[in-house]
């Protein structure tokens, strides 16, 4: 029995998503197929690679709210440099500039002792800072210096985008670091018991700045795709991502709870997601696909709260 309990409590939520999703594909029409699979891999490697960099704060015992506002920072930058005609410039700068923010933010959270909470108020400074460079330098909806970077959404292996290929590859990667290497380990522990890691001679600071700075390059990494599939860039886009990534990483995972990480399941949990916001406005209308994603968000977190200790 407390083997079903504790399945219950870590696969419930995830279960749950995956049915509805399924139930809402075939509620809007949407067969399964080659075109299904395409448009939700390119839509859910988005979320998905922003996901993988926001799991490495979560587990480093943090979780970092203006990684939306730097992914639309990072979209409207290179958008503006491809519009530009700076091609060979332009990833490589956005890639630099995200992971630079990101380290800024996580050192200035450090350093006040208060990291989610600057992490929201940097949110909003630099979702201000997208808006002020769009109005002042604005690009044209669609840039034909795009098109070395389409390849990344739209060339397609058995139907599937690069860009998923690169979302799936990070989170098998950040699975074996997190579990077999010995600095996923101190920063796992790092997120358990701050104190603890501490007493055991872990760089705490260190690493979780290393952290955020690697959470603000995958904001980056997703700003090249969405351009990628799109060829424009808003500095409105994003505004739910926090939301998207953090009901990804608590469904996926089963609560808030850091001891076993599983960025696998987060993947999955971010497929069901992308399904979810496919067939939902369709399906039901377009409020309901955020409130279904929050109640199962609100199932997810009530599950973990129901896990005996011994599994935490």
């Amino acid at each position: 029995m407390e083997r079903l309990v504790d399945w219950s409590c870590r696969y419930g939520a995830l279960t749950l998503s995956a049915l509805v999703a399924i139930y809402l594909l075939h509620a809007a029409g949407l067969e399964f197929g080659e075109g299904l699979v395409q448009m939700l891999a390119q839509e859910g490697a988005i979320l998905g690679i922003v996901a993988v960099g926001a799991m490495l704060v979560f587990y480093a015992g943090a979780f970092d709210l203006s990684l939306g506002a730097v992914f639309a920072l990072a979209l409207v930058m290179l958008a503006l440099l491809m519009d530009a005609g700076y091609d060979s410039l332009a990833v490589g700068a956005v890639l630099a500039g995200g992971l630079l923010v990101g380290a800024f933010n996580g050192a200035v959270g450090l350093s006040l002792g208060a990291p989610v909470l600057m992490s929201a108020v940097l949110a909003v400074a630099w979702r201000e800072a997208a808006v002020t460079v769009a109005g002042v330098y604005p690009v044209t909806p669609y840039s034909a210096a795009a098109q070395s970077l389409r390849a990344l959404s739209w060339h397609t292996v058995a139907g599937v985008s690069l860009s998923f290929f690169i979302f799936i590859a990070s989170a098998v990667a950040l699975q074996r670091v997190l579990t077999h290497t010995a600095v996923g380990r101190q920063i796992v522990a790092a997120g358990l018991s701050d104190r603890r890691a501490r007493l055991a001679g872990v760089p705490v600071p260190l690493y979780r700045v290393a952290c955020y700075a690697a959470g603000g390059l995958a904001a980056a990494v997703g700003a090249l795709a969405y351009f990628s599939l799109l060829s424009t860039g808003s500095p409105q886009v994003g505004s739910l991502l926090p939301f998207d990534v953090l009901a990804a990483i608590v469904i996926g995972n089963g609560g808030l709870h850091r001891g076993r990480p599983a960025p696998l399941r987060v993947a999955v949990a971010v497929v069901c997601l992308t399904a979810i916001h496919a067939g939902a406005p369709t399906a039901l209308g377009a409020p309901w696909s955020a409130l279904l994603v929050t109640v199962i968000l609100m199932a997810a977190a009530l599950l973990g709260q129901l896990r005996r200790p011994a599994a935490r």
